[in-house]
């Protein structure tokens, strides 16, 4: 088979993704604005500033950006200090954890069985960089069990406990975890990749502030682009997690990519608090419209956050897994990922108040039903908010 032109794919993708419903939880779209920033000539340049001294001429507006992208994410974040640099969500966590953790020390993270970020366990990040990762216990309504954990994080004592998970619909008690770490001289990190957007609008963990450090991606519930941000409070700690950013996690930031996730954190400051809550309310009223008709966990409360889930033994009795139902829904142009989780961030983005048509929908095709031409219909009526036009 012949290759086909690059951007013929680009288009055929653009034209696919436009046609489709998306309820991927760790997904969002972003605005025109924020593709203009990434198209623009940021795209093909450098800004290396060391001591004071840019390593490239040319600059001024780059070193400009930097630090107004900087401000504002700490301004939108309620955080003294922020570092949009990071490429990915990924590389903030590999950037904090290289700053703060020594080989042969030890750190506590969500557990994958939980949806704990696989990135945390022992054969990935920890391997590479030298240290040791442990489990903090939980109960299966995702709350910490706090009973087990205060045994445990007084036997490890490690020096770090990071918070936050891929699967991820409750608050913690930062109070209590904050308690426990400051018996053993841990310190508290917490990975918001999947409700950085909740927690700008003030919908999700408001108790943020009690962590030593944030970090995350910044395009799943957030409007930017794939990239990572860095916030805390704390300058001595900021000043260790900057000298391992450049030369050791990373070298070029991606100017344009930054310049994305400033524009995205100015709609943030704008519209997230209208948006966060509107992400929310659509996610509780679509797993109340599921509710019955698919296994959906954690009635009657189902969610705190943008990601309804879904239970794999309950698809189990239906003759589904969470590969088939991803798959049969992807057919009828509803899209979700393979691993159970609905999210209604970007449904949010494109302007859906309502939400029991795409229940309907996803209703009717798990009992064998075509819905694309009700898909199609509800797609042309769907338009992007939440950003200046």
């Amino acid at each position: 088979m012949a290759m086909r032109k690059i951007l013929s794919i680009v288009q055929d993708a653009d034209i696919y993704r436009s046609s489709v419903i998306n309820l991927q939880a760790s997904e969002n779209v972003i605005s025109p604005n924020v593709r203009r920033a990434l198209a623009s000539d940021f795209a093909s340049r450098y800004s290396h500033k060391e001591n004071g001294v840019n390593d490239y001429g040319g600059t001024k507006y780059a070193e400009e950006l930097e630090e107004s992208v900087n401000e504002l994410a700490s301004e939108v974040f309620n955080f003294k200090y922020a570092d949009a640099k990071p490429l990915s969500g990924h590389v903030a966590a590999e950037t904090v954890l290289a700053a703060l953790v020594k080989r042969g020390e030890s750190i506590m993270k969500i557990p994958e069985r939980n949806g704990g970020y696989q990135g945390y366990l022992n054969g990935y990040l920890p391997s590479l960089m030298g240290f040791r990762s442990y489990d903090i216990p939980m109960k299966p309504d995702q709350a910490i069990d706090f009973e087990s954990f205060e045994k445990t994080i007084d036997y490890i004592r490690p020096k770090v406990v990071i918070l936050g998970q891929s699967v991820f619909v409750k608050s913690y008690d930062i109070p209590k975890v904050r308690e426990l770490c400051n018996s053993v001289g841990s310190m508290l990190l917490y990975d918001a990749s999947h409700v950085m957007g909740l927690i700008a609008g003030g919908t999700f963990q408001k108790d943020i502030g009690l962590c030593d450090v944030v970090f995350g991606s910044t395009h799943k519930t957030f409007f930017g682009p794939q990239g990572g941000i860095i916030l805390t409070n704390e300058a001595e700690v900021f000043d260790r997690i900057e000298k391992k950013i450049t030369w050791i996690t990373m070298d070029n930031f991606n100017i344009s990519r930054m310049a994305g996730v400033g524009v995205a954190l100015e709609e943030t400051k704008k519209f997230g608090r209208e948006y966060a809550s509107r992400v929310v309310k659509n996610a509780k009223d679509l797993a109340k419209e599921l509710d019955g008709k698919l296994p959906i966990k954690y009635s009657p409360w189902f969610t705190e956050s943008h990601q309804v889930l879904i239970d794999e033994e309950g698809l189990k009795k239906d003759g589904y897994d969470t590969i088939k139902f991803s798959e049969d829904l992807e057919k009828n142009g509803i899209i979700v990922d393979r691993i159970g989780r609905i999210g209604t961030a970007e449904i949010t983005r494109m302007g859906v108040d309502d939400v029991q048509p795409i229940a309907d929908m996803i209703k009717d095709a798990y009992i064998g039903k075509d819905v694309k031409e009700r898909v199609n219909k509800f797609v042309s009526n769907m338009k992007m908010r939440y950003y200046e036009s």
